[in-house]
């Protein structure tokens, strides 16, 4: 894994998976649950990986409150090519058909490009913090045009 010296700014690709685990998977299954948290995690070994973790998810707020996610993925990739490189890995294909598609009943994925200034991996026992959001305008003009800009890049 890389990592880059707490002085340099570098770009970065951020990669974010929420999941929500079927209620009764949780509920009666919670090895399966622990399970497919080991195959993410064990993803962090993948050579395109500058960072990569999986867990529950500790707190969520979201409206509609419907809207609910129970755990997390945050990666680290220094390229998109990194990124699509770990999507299209056998080992990330295995795990999510495996392990995530039969617990899960609604992912949902979001990557960005960041500019990080200090190390690319967080020191131990960081907490981190998303708050995703969707800006509406009056007559959804500039929704389609962020769609369109998100599907060409």
């Amino acid at each position: 894994m890389a990592t880059s010296p707490p002085t340099e700014k570098s770009e970065i690709v951020e990669h974010v998976v929420l999941f929500n685990i079927k209620d009764e998977e949780e509920e009666h299954h919670p090895s399966k649950v622990n399970d497919m948290i080991n195959g993410l995690n064990a993803l962090n070994s993948l050579d395109s990986v500058v960072y990569l973790t999986a867990g529950p998810i500790l707190r969520t707020r979201s409206l509609p409150p419907s809207l609910k996610f129970t755990h997390m993925l945050h990666a680290r990739y220094l390229t998109r090519a990194d990124l699509s490189h770990y999507s299209l890995h056998d080992a990330h294909v295995s795990v999510v058909n495996s392990l995530v598609k039969p617990l899960c009943d609604d992912v949902m994925a979001v990557d960005w490009s960041a500019q990080l200034v200090g190390p690319t991996i967080p020191r131990p026992g960081s907490g981190m913090r998303f708050t995703f959001f969707k800006v509406e305008d009056d007559d959804g003009v500039e929704d389609e045009r962020q769609r369109k800009r998100f599907l060409r890049d």
